[in-house]
Parts: C-alpha cells; sequence; structure tokens
C-alpha cells in the first residue's frame, strides 16, 4: 500500500501477486492509496486485482480518485454513491441527477 500511494510502480509490480486485495484498518487497499494519490501507473497495474473491493464506509476506488485516475476509475468500476455527497464527490452524473431530485 504504501509503494502504491507513493507511485512505486516497480515495488507495486513486484509485490502483486502476495500483497493484492490487502486492506488497512479502515479497509483502504492499495488501488484507493494509489486512486486517491492520483498514481496512474499503481492504478492500471492494480486494477484486474482490487477493482470493485471497498473500505468501512462503502467506498471503492472511484471515490477516492483524483485527476487522470478518476477518469480511468469511472470507466472501470460502478459507482457506490449512497447520497448527493457521493455522487458529487465521485463525479456520477446520474446520481447527481437522481439525489439532486430528490432534494428539491
Amino acid at each position: 500500500m504504501a509503494a502504491a500511494a507513493c507511485g512505486n510502480h516497480e515495488c507495486v509490480k513486484l509485490l502483486l501477486d502476495q500483497e493484492a486485495g490487502m486492506q488497512d484498518d479502515e479497509g483502504m487497499t492499495a488501488l484507493m492509496k494509489a486512486a486517491v494519490n492520483n498514481k496512474k501507473d499503481c492504478v492500471i497495474l492494480l486494477l484486474e486485482k482490487e477493482k470493485g473491493m471497498v473500505d468501512k464506509d462503502g467506498h471503492n476506488a472511484r471515490w477516492y480518485a483524483k485527476g487522470e485516475c478518476k477518469d480511468i476509475l469511472k470507466k472501470e468500476e460502478e459507482c457506490v454513491c449512497k447520497n448527493l455527497f457521493d455522487a458529487v464527490h465521485s463525479d456520477c452524473e446520474t446520481h447527481c441527477e437522481k439525489f439532486a431530485n430528490q432534494v428539491k
């Protein structure tokens, strides 16, 4: 997870088979840590093994993603929007509209 957060692509590649799918105390995965730090190469490496995993709050890597990683994960992961904040945070147009209409 530390390698992914720092964007150490080669280290992530070496550890992928042994450590993919691990979660920290909050439920975050290496993919989530790479996504929140916009480490595109690490996100691409980790996608196959960790796509769809969620943290203790039900957020996936797409929810955490920033920059180019947000675009990559938007194509790869379903949104996990539970409310308008999640929809806005995840850049989920479908759920933004749905929840905004509920607020009216």
